[in-house]
């Protein structure tokens, strides 16, 4: 709604006496400056005005993701951003999708190292960097779906703090089910420990 005041020829053809069609003028001036004003409407600590279905001011209580204090600060619930918080991915997306990154540690032995995915992922680079000790090249680490491989064994060099990568990912294992086991195998000589890191997108 917007006041607009008549011109004189409007206003002397409206009905009524002088007094009636000054009062219905005021009348149209107080209506308008309610809805400016939101007149009437309480608000209690923490809530917010939202238009509701009718077009009217409504006092809510911000849910959800976001709350707000009654000082005007926002706070949003998933402050830290993780592989919870990022979309699955299907085939030819036009947007594009936010790499999921796995970091797991790789102790000095013959070891199965594994973790659980959450969220159905798809496999789509693994490296592993050893550590400040070098190890020779049958020192060792596979990426598995469970027991399943899906990278080459990928050797660790003589060089410290050497970084290594798998030059080949089989995509009919490199699908991960949610709950599915990540497993680095480790196949240790002479020195294999290093951190190994995972990347994909979830998936549907």
């Amino acid at each position: 709604m917007t006041y607009t005041a008549p011109n004189a020829r409007a206003f002397a053809r409206k009905q009524g006496s002088l007094a009636e069609k000054i009062t219905s003028e005021l009348a149209s001036i107080d209506a308008e400056m309610e809805a400016l004003l939101v007149a009437g409407v309480s608000l209690n600590s923490g809530e917010i005005l939202v238009g509701n279905a009718a077009d009217a001011a409504t006092a809510v209580t911000p849910s959800g993701d976001v709350t707000v204090s009654n000082t005007g600060v926002l706070t949003i619930a998933d402050s830290v951003l993780d592989g919870s918080n990022v979309a699955n991915t299907s085939p030819d997306n036009v947007i594009g999708a936010i790499p999921v990154l796995y970091r797991i540690a790789v102790e000095d032995a013959s070891a199965n190292n594994d973790i659980t995915s959450t969220h159905k992922f798809l496999v789509t680079d693994f490296w592993f960097v050893g550590g400040a000790t070098p190890g020779v090249a049958e020192d060792t680490v596979q990426l598995l779906n469970g027991t399943n491989a899906i990278s080459e064994a990928v050797a660790k060099t003589t060089d410290a703090n050497c970084l290594v990568r798998a030059t080949q990912l089989d995509q009919s294992t490199g699908m991960i089910a949610a709950g599915g086991t990540i497993r680095i195998t480790s196949v240790k000589n002479t020195n294999v420990a290093g951190t190994a890191y995972v990347m994909g997108i979830r998936v549907a």
